[in-house]
């Protein structure tokens, strides 16, 4: 989904229901006593004002789910058309393709199946 999709999205959201997924999963992970630290990162992981290095957990979540957001609109792996900012959670992240290779790894462990791919 990109950017542009993706912040239609959550305009709809509000628009139809009165909040967004991104205040449920806050919601949920404070219902299921995660840590404050990380309810908060998963609520705010659309803010484009949080920063890698100086917003905690948050920042580097929201940073995270920046680069997704941008590498699924362009559908790029050119390292020279990453924005600065994103380039830097990139190369921190150890590179697009572990950071894909983890996040399945990370969906195979929570569903307990093999992630058949495709979906982001």
């Amino acid at each position: 989904m990109s950017v542009g999709t993706h912040a239609a999205f959550i305009e709809s959201e509000l628009a139809t229901m009165g909040y967004a997924h991104d205040d449920v999963g806050r919601a949920l992970g404070e219902h299921w006593n995660f840590p404050e630290q990380i309810a908060e990162a998963i609520g705010n992981h659309h803010r484009s004002d949080l920063r890698l290095r100086t917003d905690g957990l948050s920042g580097i979540v929201a940073c995270c789910a920046r680069l997704a957001a941008f590498k699924a609109e362009v559908k790029v792996d050119d390292e020279a058309s990453v924005p600065p900012d994103l380039a830097e959670t990139e190369e921190l992240c150890g590179g697009w393709s572990t950071v894909e290779a983890q996040a399945s790894t990370l969906v195979e462990a929570i569903s307990g199946g093999t992630n058949r791919g495709g979906d982001r």
